[in-house]
């Protein structure tokens, strides 16, 4: 009798889970991010880096060319041309806006349709229900 351990994480697990795990996927990619421009400033550029003699001073290129590392390593072009980092920065920061309001999006409680004692439905946020305002409830609950 009952449903195998596979049937339940399935139906009753995985439904639970599912939204907590995308906020956390969303909230790490934003950390993420975060972390490898940093890292690009300090030369550590995890698609690998190049260190190129230029005759006055060695530069160190990226050799994935991504964002991170073209921000990261441009840190000295900043004082000569500004015009350099723009695009990478304006890139990223679209990404890291984009990334957070997905985050928002997510973050917002989901809204239901609910039938009233009349018959009429209407919508309303869960966590207006005070019922449902916890993960788990029991079924007789003694007052």
């Amino acid at each position: 009798m009952g449903g195998s351990k596979l049937w339940i994480i399935w139906k009753h697990v995985i439904p639970f889970l599912r939204s907590r795990l995308l906020l956390m996927f969303v909230q790490q990619i934003i950390q993420v991010l975060l972390l490898l421009v940093h890292l690009g400033v300090f030369k550590l550029i995890v698609g690998g880096s190049l260190i190129v003699n230029t005759g006055e001073r060695e530069v160190t290129v990226s050799l994935s060319n991504e964002w991170s590392g073209l921000i990261g390593l441009s840190y000295a072009e900043l004082m000569l041309d500004k015009w350099i980092v723009i695009g990478p920065c304006i890139g990223f920061v679209l990404t890291i806006i984009a990334f957070t309001l997905i985050k928002k999006e997510i973050e917002k409680p989901r809204l239901m349709k609910v039938k009233s004692k009349n018959g009429k439905e209407h919508v309303t946020s869960k966590q207006a229900n005070s019922r449902e305002n916890y993960d788990f409830n029991f079924v007789h609950k003694q007052m």
